[in-house]
């Protein structure tokens, strides 16, 4: 069983499935060595193969709460929510002071967007099993998930004086100081790291890696990532991080390289959800077929990395205005003023004046679930000065058709996803009303004014791609960028392209548009705001985990489904 567990460990999972078939042979009435087979199993891409090696191990032994919660992740990953509750019920009625189970039924809430349920289901669990520094951990991780992100930091930092060497708390808290804390704090919290173990110094430094990231030191957090991976090989997070600074640091094929071992490591997950295992049908891939388009472009970018980010503008900007329809070109752009300083918020900021007091935001059909209305009253009660108007399918073909060319009310009709409808109609309510649009799943955590944008007269935020995220956008009626935007987004749908909507009407075309227009007129960005995804994240909880992106409402379930390869 140590044996197998080790080579598990070092990543050779054929020689763990032999040492673990090896010690069944030895104990057969014994459930351990199948729950050891099942977990290799299910991370080789064999769901099936390890589900019946958890049934035979529940026969040994019916009370075996690691065969039923295996069963119960199963089922989850599957979709099957109620299969999988059934397995967490049974494995707490087995043993219910076991905290496990609980967490595992608390994903499922969490999963169907029910996070009332989700936090009293949390309380009972606290009843059944004591103060535990593992729900303390879940408690940061749901607050943080709701995007109730000042509350999630609060929640780590008292518990972390309670259990200050915990390390699944250590990671929760880590995640919750990430998004509002500044670097001193952050850095304090990545001292106080448990690292005895090789897989907690795998994920330390990991995580200072991503501390790296969102100080645009990405030499620093490729070496981190690297070091991580040199402890822990078969991490998926910590491979996911890789790509993604591969991708910006343009090295291309140890992206594809990282890719390719990611997409093998989470094979089985992506079968047991319908998603494509292949390498090009994710959203990393789709990022580096678009980057390897243009070879000599490529080639012209790699080279400029040698230079300081200051130096670097001039030629980018040159690049940009000769191949306006390139993100990649645009994306470096974005980094090197970042890393120059140049997108630095100017002292005197002062709350948002330049943008109309109005809000807009977007539900397709009907009224929105439970979960998207109360974020969305959530931006109306922070904000009573503010003309604020959700929008539906009707009502945004009825503004389209009113206030605009008949091209976008055609492209309108064209997307094919909810999502694309969305991208293109804030583009061109923006455009002709001005003032803010908030995507459904992003929470208010204070009003928009306490944003120190004076009288910027656009204001986004930089993801973590080098990006523009186009999920909180405030701006002046008739900006340029927003005008550039919606006329390619129109062009493109009209057209018929067939690229991803994040390239197509989402961030990729909100940066290639604020590129143009930056390569052709630098002094604009004097009335503009690109603020570090810290600084909205003390006024938006973004990008909040609800139950309709587990269905085939969000675009993530369908973009990649592996029918549509």
């Amino acid at each position: 069983m140590s044996l197998g567990q080790t080579e598990q460990a070092a990543g050779d999972r054929a020689a763990a499935l032999a040492a673990f078939r090896m010690a069944d042979s030895l104990s057969p009435a014994e459930p351990w060595p199948l729950v050891e087979m099942a977990a290799v199993l299910r991370a080789s891409g064999a769901p099936e193969a390890a589900r019946e090696a958890l049934q035979r191990a529940l026969a040994r032994d019916p009370g075996c709460i690691q065969a039923l919660e295996m069963l119960g992740d199963l089922s989850r990953l599957e979709g099957d929510i109620a299969g999988a509750r059934d397995r967490y019920r049974a494995a707490l009625a087995a043993q219910a002071a076991n905290p496990w189970p609980w967490l595992g039924l608390l994903r499922c809430l969490q999963e169907a967007g029910e996070g009332s349920q989700a936090e009293a289901l949390l309380e009972e669990a606290e009843a059944a099993c004591g103060t535990r520094p593992e729900l303390a951990a879940a408690r940061v991780d749901l607050l943080r998930e709701q995007g109730r992100l000042p509350e999630a930091l609060a929640a780590a930092r008292a518990a972390a004086a309670t259990w200050p060497r915990h390390p699944g708390l250590w990671i929760a808290r880590f995640r919750a100081e990430r998004p509002l804390a500044p670097p001193a704090a952050l850095a304090a919290c990545l001292d106080a790291a448990p690292a005895g173990t090789l897989a907690e110094r795998a994920r330390l430094a990991q995580f200072r890696g991503q501390a790296a990231e969102e100080s645009w030191d990405l030499a620093a957090a490729l070496a981190r990532y690297r070091d991580a991976l040199a402890l822990q090989p078969e991490d998926g997070w910590t491979l996911s991080d890789l790509v993604r600074a591969r991708l910006l640091t343009l090295d291309l094929a140890g992206a594809r390289a990282a890719l390719r071992d990611l997409v093998r490591r989470t094979a089985a997950e992506a079968r047991l959800q319908g998603r494509s295992a292949n390498p090009s049908q994710t959203h990393f891939g789709q990022i580096l077929d678009e980057f390897a388009l243009d070879a000599p472009l490529l080639a012209e970018l790699q080279a400029l990395l040698a230079l300081a980010p200051a130096a670097r503008l001039a030629p980018l900007r040159a690049l940009v205005a000769a191949a306006p329809d390139s993100t990649v070109a645009a994306i470096q752009l974005l980094v090197a003023l970042r890393q120059a300083g140049a997108l630095a918020v100017p002292a005197a900021g002062g709350p948002t004046s330049g943008i109309p007091p109005r809000l807009a935001q977007y539900w397709d059909s009907g009224a929105p679930p439970a979960e998207i209305a109360a974020l969305m009253a959530g931006w109306r009660a922070a904000h009573p000065g503010h003309d604020a108007t959700l929008f539906d399918d009707a009502s945004a073909r009825a503004f389209l058709a009113a206030r605009c060319a008949p091209a976008v009310l055609a492209a309108y009709a064209r997307a094919r996803e909810p999502a694309q409808k969305s991208d293109l109609f804030r583009l061109a309510w923006l455009l002709r009303e001005g003032g803010w649009y908030i995507d459904a799943d992003d929470r208010c955590l204070a009003p928009l004014g306490s944003l120190p944008a004076g009288d910027a007269a656009l204001v986004l935020y930089q993801e973590d791609y080098g990006t523009a995220g186009n999920n909180v956008i405030g701006a002046a009626p008739g900006h340029p960028v927003i005008a550039l935007a919606l006329e390619s987004a129109t062009a493109a749908l009209n057209r018929g392209d067939r690229d991803i909507l994040w390239f197509s009407t989402g961030p990729g075309l909100l940066t290639r548009a604020l590129a143009r227009v930056l390569a052709g007129q630098p002094a604009a960005l004097a009335g503009m705001r690109l603020f570090e995804r810290r600084a909205m994240h003390q006024v938006v909880g973004m990008h909040c985990e609800l139950g309709y992106k587990k269905t085939e409402r969000h675009w993530s379930r369908t973009a990649f489904a592996r029918r549509k390869r």
